[in-house]
């Protein structure tokens, strides 16, 4: 049951709130004087109601310069909460953690210091020493022991093999055994539909591999429901938005995805450049130079097929998409018509 403070202890916490930074010190402070800590939310209720705030921790920096001449003098090669205690000797201002970063970020200042981590080369005090060698009070001993796991021993909370789980993107996973498991970023668990699959074709699925519900029902675990695809494909079926309800439907639409990617293949075969004569490979399907051709400044002209002359009957390639004579053919009837 909680106590009610008093009218003395009331009028305590209006004098003295003003005085402090923190609610923990403020707390800490009325122990000492009444011997009993009240709750903070009733602390704050009184104090808010009578529009009695505690010190205001904002530092205004730029009033004070002499705050950044000290940080300039002692930061380097002091840890955090040496600077710390320092500034409130100084200054009596207790800095947060996050308003010495941000000055420090700000005037450009580093600590030099590891952070609390052991500095390169530093042994650690009971390297190479036994337990009983450091802890020597046999109450903390025999507690320490008794919260260590023993060789076998597994957690209380420890899922045994073959139990279930929904991940947060709808799948049902499994949990394997520790040899099993493909990705140790998952810990123990696979998905179950990949597993059914793998069990069924008797091999594991291969980097790069997936497998999709043909039916969109990610508790249909049928085999045949299950249809294995390439990320690659996956991508271009969702890319395209091509539709699927069935295991037909999603083998046909995965046919258009290996067909799309054959002819990437085909428009990207090895050609010859029509500039230098070397055989290379283009980098889009729609290049007819090599690079080298291309960054020296030389281009091919482009190829509209070969045509029979109009006139003489002649056999010829087409510079253009509407031409019909050959070059002498036309070059007679522009001298013509410029006679």
């Amino acid at each position: 049951m909680s106590r009610v403070m008093t009218k003395a202890e009331h009028a305590w916490l209006l004098d003295m709130a003003p005085r402090f930074r923190s609610w923990d010190d403020l707390l800490a402070s009325f122990e000492c004087a009444f011997g009993y800590q009240p709750k903070r939310q009733t602390a704050q209720c009184y104090i808010s109601k009578h529009g009695v705030k505690l010190m205001s921790t904002t530092v205004r920096w730029m009033e004070h310069p002499e705050y950044d001449e000290f940080l300039r003098e002692f930061v380097p090669g002091h840890s955090q909460g040496e600077i710390i205690d320092e500034f409130e000797k100084r200054f009596d201002i207790k800095l947060r953690v996050a308003q010495l970063k941000d000055r420090e970020s700000t005037l450009g200042l580093k600590q030099g210091t590891y952070g609390g981590r052991f500095a390169p080369g530093t042994i650690p005090p009971n390297k190479g020493k036994k337990l009983t060698d450091y802890v020597k009070d046999e109450q903390k001993l025999a507690n320490i022991r008794r919260c260590q796991f023993k060789k076998g021993e597994e957690a209380h909370n420890e899922c045994p093999t073959g139990t279930e789980r929904v991940s947060r993107d709808g799948y049902i996973e499994v949990k394997v055994p520790k040899e099993d498991a493909d990705d140790r970023a998952h810990g123990w668990w696979k998905p179950k539909h990949r597993l059914i699959w793998e069990q069924v074709n008797g091999r594991k699925l291969q980097k790069g591999e997936s497998v999709m519900f043909a039916d969109r029902d990610m508790t249909n675990f049928d085999p045949e429901n299950l249809v294995m695809v390439t990320q690659a494909q996956r991508l271009y079926i969702n890319r395209h938005n091509i539709p699927y309800h069935d295991a037909e439907s999603l083998r046909t639409a995965v046919a258009m995805a290996k067909l799309s990617e054959a002819i990437v293949t085909a428009e990207l075969r090895p050609r010859k450049c029509p500039c230098c004569g070397k055989t290379y490979r283009p980098q889009y399907k729609a290049q007819r130079t090599c690079r080298e051709c291309l960054e020296s400044g030389r281009k091919a002209k482009r190829s509209y097929g070969i045509a029979v002359c109009a006139k003489c009957g002649a056999t010829f390639e087409k510079l253009s998409a509407r031409g019909k004579y050959c070059p002498k053919c036309r070059k007679k009837k522009y001298r013509k018509e410029k006679s």
